[in-house]
Order: C-alpha cells, then sequence, then structure tokens
C-alpha cells in the first residue's frame, strides 16, 4: 500500500490469538480486507500464559501489521497494571493515525478512546458482540455503563453489522445514527456451484457449537425425529471446537450412520462443504451476523434458519425459517429439502449473497471512512 495512504489502526476485543484461535477472525479478516485500499495497523492486547513480562512483537503479513502487545496472566491488579502499560508501550510504536476502527466494546473498549485521545485521531465504533439482545438483558456493571455512554459520546461513528443488531441496540442508543455494515465473505472463495444429486439429501451446519447459543443439541433431536420417521438424509456438522460431547449425544440416538463431524477446518476449505450441501442449517436461538449464512448464500445454498442475524432480512426466495427451541419445527423444513417439495434457483440464491462480497463491504466502508479521512 502506499505510503500516502491513510493509515487505519484497528483495535478490537476479539482477536485470534494461540489461547483463542478463532475467536474475532472476521476482525482480521476486516482489517485485512481494508488493507487492500489504506495502510493498516492492528494491536493485539493479548493476555499470556506463556510470559513473565510485558512484549511487544510487530508481525506483517500481505496487507496489515500486527502489533501483538502480550501482558502476563497473574492477579487481577497486576493484570490491570500490566495490560495498560503494554498497550500504551504499543502505541507509541505507530505512526501518526488517521483513522481508529474499534471492533466489540466489552470488555476492552477503553482502548478505542484511549488510543484516539493518544494519537489524536477519530474512531469509529463497530459492533458484533450479542449483550444488546433483547431476549436476555444484559446487567450492565457501572462500569460496563459508563463505557457504553463514553463510546456514545465519543465515537465519531457507529456501526452494527446487522439490522438485528441495530434494532438491539436501539434500546440503549435510541438518539444515535448507527450504520448498518455486515461483515464480508471472499467472492472469489465461496462461489456458486451446480449441486450434486446427492441421494440422500445433505445438509449442513458450521458453528462453534456453543450450547448457549447455537443450539446443536436441537439440530441432532430433529435428525432423529428425521430417522424416526424413515425419511433418509444426510447431516454434516463443522465446527472448529471440541464435539466430542454433541457426538457422543448423538451416537446415543443411533445416529452415527447419519450424522457426521468434522474440524477443525480452514477458511479454505470450507466451500467444498457448501458445495456439497442440499441445504444448510442455522438452529441459533441468537446472532448478530451469521458470517455462515452469507458463505451458504454466496454458494447458492439454501438456507433453513431461525429468524437470527441476517436471517431476518432474507426472502422466502433463499430460505425456510424456523421456530426457536423446537426441533418438530426443523425437522418439518428439513423434510421438504428431503421431499423436493420446494425449488430453489441457485442464481437468486447466490445474487442475495453478493450482498456480503468483498467488494460490496469494502464499498460501503470507504463510503464511511471518507466522511473522516480527507
Amino acid at each position: 500500500m502506499p505510503k500516502e495512504a491513510p493509515h487505519i489502526l484497528v483495535l478490537s476485543s476479539w482477536y485470534p490469538s494461540k489461547k483463542h484461535p478463532f475467536l474475532g477472525n472476521f476482525v482480521r479478516r476486516h482489517a485485512q480486507l481494508l488493507g487492500s485500499k489504506y495502510r493498516v495497523t492492528v494491536i493485539n492486547l493479548e493476555c499470556s500464559n506463556d510470559t513473565l513480562v510485558n512484549s511487544i512483537a510487530e508481525l506483517q503479513d500481505e496487507t496489515i501489521t500486527e502489533i501483538k502487545a502480550q501482558y502476563p496472566n497473574g492477579s487481577k491488579l497486576s493484570r490491570f497494571g500490566n495490560r495498560a502499560r503494554v498497550f500504551n508501550e504499543a502505541l507509541t510504536r505507530i505512526e501518526t493515525v488517521d483513522l481508529i476502527i474499534g471492533h466489540v466494546l466489552l470488555p476492552h473498549g477503553w482502548m478505542f478512546s484511549s488510543a484516539s485521545k493518544k494519537l489524536n485521531a477519530p474512531w469509529i465504533w463497530v459492533e458484533h458482540g450479542s449483550y444488546f439482545r433483547s431476549d436476555i438483558p444484559k446487567r450492565w456493571s457501572p462500569r460496563e455503563r459508563l463505557l457504553r455512554r463514553s463510546a456514545i459520546s465519543k465515537s465519531a461513528a457507529i456501526v452494527a453489522v446487522s439490522e438485528t443488531l441495530k434494532s438491539d441496540m436501539r434500546q440503549v442508543i435510541p438518539n444515535a445514527e448507527i450504520h448498518v455494515i455486515g461483515n464480508h465473505i471472499d467472492a472469489a472463495l465461496f462461489t456458486a456451484q451446480p449441486k450434486p444429486k446427492n441421494e440422500p439429501k445433505h445438509f449442513l451446519h458450521v458453528s462453534t457449537l456453543d450450547v448457549n447459543t447455537k443450539n446443536p443439541k436441537g439440530i441432532i433431536d430433529a435428525c432423529k425425529l428425521l430417522k424416526d420417521a424413515a425419511l433418509p438424509f444426510k447431516m454434516t456438522l463443522v465446527s472448529d471446537e471440541d464435539h466430542s460431547a454433541l457426538k457422543t449425544y448423538a451416537d446415543g440416538l443411533n445416529l452415527s450412520q447419519e450424522v457426521d463431524f468434522v474440524g477443525p477446518t480452514s477458511w479454505q476449505e470450507m466451500p467444498e462443504f457448501y458445495h456439497n450441501a442440499d441445504a444448510f442449517i442455522l438452529n441459533s436461538d441468537y446472532e448478530t451476523f451469521s458470517i455462515v449464512l452469507a458463505e451458504a448464500l454466496s454458494t447458492g445454498t439454501p438456507v433453513i434458519s431461525t429468524q437470527v442475524g441476517i436471517a431476518n432480512e432474507l426472502s422466502e426466495e433463499v430460505f425456510i425459517a424456523v421456530e426457536k427451541q423446537n426441533p418438530s419445527s426443523l425437522k418439518s423444513a428439513m423434510e421438504t429439502i428431503i421431499e423436493g417439495k420446494q425449488q430453489w434457483n441457485a442464481q437468486t440464491i447466490a445474487q442475495t449473497g453478493s450482498r456480503y462480497h468483498s467488494e460490496t463491504i469494502l464499498k460501503h466502508w470507504t463510503d464511511l471512512i471518507a466522511s473522516y479521512v480527507g
């Protein structure tokens, strides 16, 4: 990137680390996307069990510079002090910054305004977190409420990654403008291809399998209902996290022949799973965005989903809505696919997915950034 390109600093409460290699990977991808047009530096603030002292290392990939600022694990007081010191030291390594983009307010959104003050640059708050959800109110601590008020008053702009999240944020941010810009997918990677003639029909689920939000057990329960009804199918669940407990549950329901578990996998490996699937399933209780829905759509794969995240923005031409916490509802939707009760137009599905292609999302960001960077 030319030296004269505007310099953007990316900060985030979530970012991949040795301990959590997949946490906030969409933030890194966002930084890399911006790196195709701007100079981008990321400070990755990381608490580590592998160090006894604060340390800073600078890494360079094709599009961004990452400054890894590590501080040792220890008592709460020592962590607090070391964290502040290593972050301030990392800021001294940075040249003049034109704009700061801060992802995810909790727990480390204090970095955003601190960097803004020290580097004399405006900052944009980008929210992905589920703590604004209306059905499970967040018990904000006094410190968190103060942080939220500060972000509302001091940020140059606020961005939510979906209309769903914007609506939830409106409960506590009634007046400030909230832009909506989704996460992006690589259109060259997640392409639409003709579906194989699978017999039996093949379903796909991709997630962390988090029992608190994804309800993967409900997918297995729906599969059990299908088997009890003598309906043939295959179900593949892909996850970067431990799937052993869920596999034990599925095996206990005698589903070992119908249900497969795969992972961890790389982003580059994922398109093949979508290409081979007749439908993608999301059974979550809550999502702020759900990148896997965008990936499925971009590959021309119809979606079965609870009405969460960007599923709320989809038409019946591309997805079947199912009820939350209702395996029978999910079973009925899967039966629609198995028995071919609904015809799908792969081009229409892929066109819907194009809303989240890299070039589309980058255009939204460059338009917003232009308001603050000359």
